[in-house]
C-alpha cells in the first residue's frame, strides 16, 4: 500500500491496491488527492472528472464540488489559503472564486487563464501576454506586461511574501517577475523552488541537475 501524509503529519492517508483513499481505517470519496487545506484539516480529490471536499474529521461525508460549481469544466481547484470552504476554480471560461457556506460563485476574471496561485487576500493569475495582482478585497488588480518572447506559461511559483513570482513555461524556460521587472532565469529549467527567506531559488534541468 502507498502511504500518504500531510507535512504536519496530523493525518495519514493510506492508498489502497484498488486505488481507494482511507484515513483512520475509513473510506473518503475519490482515488487521487488534488490539495490540502492550509490547516491541514481538509482535502479535495477526484474520482475521474469529480472533485470532492473531505473534511478529515469527517471523512464518511464528502462534498461534491461539481454539484456546488456548474461553470465549465473544471480544470484545477485550489482551497482558498485562509478558508476550508473557499476555492479557486479555473475553467475553459475563466477564474472563480468559488464559497460553499454562502452557495455563491463569483467570476474573477474571463478568458483563458494559463495558471494561477492564490496567497491571503489575493491571487495572481497568468493571461497571454499578462500577469495579473488581484486584490479579493478591493477587486482592484495590478498587470504586469509580459515580453512577447515569453512562451505559454504553465505553472507559478510565489516567494513566501510575495514580492517575486517565478513563471514556468512549457519549453522550460523559467522566469523571475517582480512589480517592476521581468528577467530570465534560465531556458533550461523546471519544479523551480524559493528558500524561505526568498533570496534562493533551486530547479532542475533536463540533463538532471
Amino acid at each position: 500500500d502507498l502511504c500518504l501524509h500531510n507535512r504536519r503529519l496530523k493525518h495519514l492517508i493510506i492508498q489502497k491496491n484498488d486505488q481507494s483513499l482511507e484515513v483512520s481505517g475509513k473510506k473518503i470519496i475519490g482515488t487521487e488527492i488534488i490539495g490540502w487545506s492550509a490547516d491541514q484539516e481538509a482535502i479535495i480529490t477526484r474520482s475521474g472528472r469529480s472533485y470532492f471536499l473531505t473534511d478529515l474529521s469527517r471523512p464518511a461525508s464528502a462534498l461534491n464540488l461539481n454539484l456546488a460549481f456548474n461553470n465549465g469544466k473544471i480544470k484545477k481547484i485550489q482551497f482558498h489559503p485562509q478558508n476550508n470552504n473557499q476555492f479557486f476554480i479555473q475553467t475553459e471560461k475563466g477564474l472563480y472564486f468559488l464559497n460553499t457556506e454562502a452557495l455563491t460563485v463569483n467570476q474573477i476574471t474571463q478568458g483563458d487563464i494559463l495558471a494561477f496561485l492564490s496567497q491571503a487576500n489575493r491571487i495572481i493569475f497568468a493571461k497571454k501576454g499578462n500577469l495579473i495582482f488581484y486584490d479579493l478585497n478591493s477587486k482592484q488588480q495590478e498587470i504586469i506586461p509580459l515580453n512577447e518572447r515569453v512562451g505559454l506559461i504553465t505553472n507559478l511559483t510565489a516567494s513566501t511574501s510575495g514580492e517575486l513570482i517565478v513563471a514556468e513555461t512549457a519549453d522550460r524556460y523559467l522566469y523571475v517577475i517582480g512589480k517592476k521587472s521581468v528577467s530570465l532565469l534560465t531556458d533550461n529549467g523546471t519544479n523551480p523552488q524559493f528558500s524561505p527567506d526568498g533570496k534562493l531559488i533551486s530547479f532542475i534541468t533536463s540533463h538532471k541537475e
